[in-house]
């Protein structure tokens, strides 16, 4: 019996200094004598940027500490242990630094062994459950336990309360014995898990290897899960590992790492003389009773089919249904020679040529390293019965053959919604402006009853109008006349979506287009000379693919000065910019308002004063030579006296470029000065 607790260290310092929190986590320990002794304790830690610490253990205390919980008391009926999750903030003191602690229990037995974090600071936790209620989600991938344990992986939103702060909890394992021993969570939120099975049942993926539990004591296992609520589509990865054992003893595997490239590097305990590993490996054969082992696994199949399974839903006999795609993918580094690609019925033997191998697949006799292949598949049922088949690839990887189940009712009475074309592309189109003529897609009643519409709608910067009402008759047509209006520049995006009563509803049409847009530059300011012209060049640069005229136009220029365009409009190819040349002309005298005269500056006056000098020294001398050159240096001096009143200052204006399409304009300003 006892507590868990947390200690927070500063390893740069030394003695008392370096303790920074520490405190106990535990409660009264009530329920110690039914499990072995043990109180409280934690398994499972991690830290975020804040100081926060996450931790995950087990309680058999009955008034273990809950703050904002998810289950803020023991489930009834456990009275053993039950996993706990805390979020204790080491920056703060007393009970303040407890901010958020639950249960995570059902009635009968619980621990939580591995916690890692994911995005957002989300908690996750694994660990194991004898509790054949331990909570779990909507769409989990398992909701069923069993009272052997099975493995369980959570999310707990710490910033959240209640009922709300777990987002995610599934079961995950067999009918043998299941732990999770750790976990680890990867930027787009997958979870990564390693522990122990003795499931011989153990739900691993399709086609790995091994495919039956390894040694009869136990075996490790990996899994990766992808915690969105989609059911048996969360698991992306799931296997055994490790080798035969000893006849008594189990492999374990005990944690987990994983890369930026989403492998996955486990550890733990192995009894197996065979236990697989790698040429150049440090150690190849086991030297004590047991030994360590390190792996690292990719956690990807050789060869996928997706998706596993296609449902053509109820369709009427002798009407084909909407092909659908299968995608073959070749995660080897080798290629992959593909002998056939085949549909094998299952039930009735009228399934084998019911469903179909249709054109448009890109699956050829053989698949590069890295890359994927698709089959199209449609159904046409013959008779009105529930139908299935597998669309069979067979290559020469280990795993082969790969497939995909296909399955499908034939009905003798059904609408039948068929959509032509099933995609529309406007091309470039003029922002904030609409399509025109608007393009269409008719929709045909092809079955036998009344194609009841409840809807049709249009998405992004599409617009819809119709014909169809609220039911199209068997055999009749409808229109869909669908307008694009980019609201941006670039690729854009959008459906039209028509629900009814057909098979496959709702069925989409995907609509794309580019918005394109223009715009228009010159220089900053251009000077031009009176009775002068001046010329200079306005440009009008396409975006996303602009090729429509632009007409241009300048205005702005003051009365006796003109402002002409060569040419008047340009067409650019959707790439490069295309110019114009402007003329700028002064015809004259510009008006403007004459200089004020000025009263005489210092320097004016010394000069009128050596004027008046140099003309009484002209009177003054005798002899006429001087004379004269008294007299040219007198007129010299009145003259630079006499400069500086009078004139007219520049005119200045600002010139306006635009170009106009349509209803939609683009300007540029150019500041122009007339000497």
């Amino acid at each position: 019996m006892g507590n868990a607790f947390l200690t927070r260290i500063d390893t740069t310092k030394s003695g008392d200094a370096g303790l920074i929190y520490s405190t106990y986590l535990g409660g009264d320990g009530a329920n110690s004598a039914n499990f072995l002794g043990f109180g409280d304790m934690i398994f499972g830690v991690a830290v975020d940027s804040a100081n926060n610490a996450y931790v995950s253990g087990e309680t058999s205390s009955t008034n273990f500490p809950t703050v904002n919980a998810f289950q803020p008391t023991l489930t009834a009926g456990n009275s053993q242990a039950a996993a706990f999750v805390s979020r204790i903030d080491t920056t703060k003191a007393n009970t303040a630094s407890l901010v958020y602690s639950s249960y995570l229990s059902g009635s009968v037995l619980d621990i939580g062994l591995g916690l890692a974090l994911g995005p957002n600071n989300v908690a996750y936790v694994t660990g194991s459950t004898n509790s054949l209620d331990f909570p779990t989600t909507p769409g989990a991938f398992q909701t069923t336990g069993a009272t052997s344990g099975v493995a369980f992986i959570t999310l707990i939103d710490t910033t959240m309360t209640g009922n709300s702060s777990v987002t995610y909890s599934t079961l995950f394992g067999g009918t043998g014995s299941d732990t999770g021993y750790d976990i680890k969570a990867d930027g787009n939120g997958n979870a990564y898990v390693v522990g122990a099975t003795a499931s011989l049942d153990f739900p691993i993926s399709p086609l790995v290897v091994p495919t039956v539990l390894p040694n009869s004591a136990g075996s490790p296992f990996v899994v990766k899960l992808s915690p969105k609520g989609n059911g048996m589509a969360d698991r992306i990865y799931a296997s055994y590992f490790g080798g035969t054992g000893d006849g008594g003893d189990p492999d374990q595997g005990f944690a987990i790492a994983i890369d930026s490239k989403g492998n996955a590097y486990v550890t733990g305990t192995t009894v197996s003389s065979d236990m697989p590993t790698t040429a150049g490996a440090f150690q190849t054969a086991l030297k004590g009773v047991s030994d360590a082992f390190v792996a690292k696994l990719p956690l990807i199949l050789p060869v996928v089919v997706s998706p596993a399974s296609v449902d053509f839903g109820t369709q009427l006999v002798g009407a084909p249904a909407a092909p659908q795609t299968v995608t073959l993918t070749n995660n080897n580094s080798t290629v992959l020679s593909i002998t056939s690609i085949a549909i094998v019925a299952i039930a009735p033997p009228a399934a084998g040529t019911d469903f179909a191998i249709v054109p448009g697949g890109t699956c050829a006799a053989s698949l590069p390293a890295g890359t994927s292949c698709t089959v199209n598949v449609t159904f046409t049922p013959s008779v009105a019965s529930a139908e299935s088949a597998k669309l069979v690839f067979t290559d020469v990887d280990p795993s082969s053959p790969q497939f995909a189940t296909l399955t499908g009712t034939g009905t003798a009475n059904a609408p039948v919604s068929v959509l032509t074309p099933t995609s529309l592309d406007f091309g470039s189109q003029l922002v904030t402006t609409a399509s025109s003529p608007a393009k269409t897609i008719t929709l045909k009643n092809n079955g036998n009853l009344v194609l009841n519409i409840a809807s049709i709608t249009s998405s992004g910067d599409f617009a819809e109008t119709n014909t169809c009402g609220a039911s199209l008759p068997a055999g009749m047509t409808c229109t869909i006349s669908v307008t694009f209006t980019p609201t941006a520049t670039g690729a854009r995006t959008g459906t039209i979506t028509i629900t009814d009563n057909a098979n496959g509803s709702p069925r989409t049409v995907p609509l794309t287009g580019t918005g394109s847009d223009f715009t228009v530059t010159a220089q900053a300011s251009v000077t031009v000379p009176r009775r002068s012209s001046q010329m200079f060049n306005v440009t009008v640069t396409p975006v996303s693919g602009f090729n429509q005229a632009v007409a241009l136009t300048c205005t702005g220029a003051p009365v006796q000065t003109t402002c002409a365009l060569n040419p008047t409009s340009v067409t650019p190819d959707g790439t490069n910019p295309i110019t114009s040349q402007v003329t700028v002309t002064s015809m004259g005298l510009v008006p403007s308002v004459p200089k004020q005269p000025l009263p005489p500056s210092n320097r004016q006056i010394v000069l009128f004063a050596m004027g008046l000098a140099l003309l009484a020294m002209v009177f003054a001398a005798r002899r006429l030579r001087t004379r004269i050159g008294l007299a040219g240096a007198m007129l010299v001096v009145f003259t630079v006296a006499g400069c500086g009143g009078g004139g007219h200052t520049p005119v200045t204006a600002t010139l306006t470029l635009t170009g106009t399409v349509g209803t939609v304009s683009h300007s540029t300003t150019v500041a122009l000065t007339v000497q």
